[in-house]
């Protein structure tokens, strides 16, 4: 059994409802307006799955940043790619190069506003919820 846990309460809690707004916001291809009395459905812009992507990724920085202040690994440096790198050697990652992409992939979004297509993002959150899954932190 994987001995990661997440100690603080308080953190657990923020973490599943987190997660629970990247999966809401992840799941649904269509959105709906009210107009008047009726309810008009369109088809949800690719580039908004970016926007769950990134709280995603902030989830799995969020977990990190608790495993190191319970002291299951150190990293000095705030940046998100040498936390991962620092926790490669006590967390059990199933795939760290799909997550690293995804972390590539965000940086680009955020400093140069590369959007991601709705397939990719969605992969980066798959591969995020897998390894938030497997470490039993959700």
């Amino acid at each position: 059994m994987l001995d990661i846990v997440i100690k603080n309460a308080t953190v657990n809690t923020e973490i599943a409802q987190s997660w629970a707004v990247v999966r809401k916001m992840s799941s649904s291809s269509y959105m709906s307006r009210a107009c008047g009395n009726s309810i008009i459905q369109y088809a949800r812009p690719d580039d908004s799955y970016s926007l769950p992507f990134i709280l995603a990724v902030s989830v799995l920085e969020q977990v990190l940043n608790e495993l190191i202040a319970q002291g299951k690994f150190r990293c000095k440096s705030w940046k998100l790619g040498p936390k991962m790198a620092a926790s490669r050697a006590h967390l059990p990652w199933q795939d760290y190069g799909t997550v690293d992409s995804g972390r590539e992939e965000r940086n680009r979004l955020a400093h140069e506003g590369m959007l991601l297509p709705k397939n990719d993002c969605l992969k980066y959150i798959d591969a995020i919820e897998h390894e938030l899954k497997y470490w039993r932190v959700l």
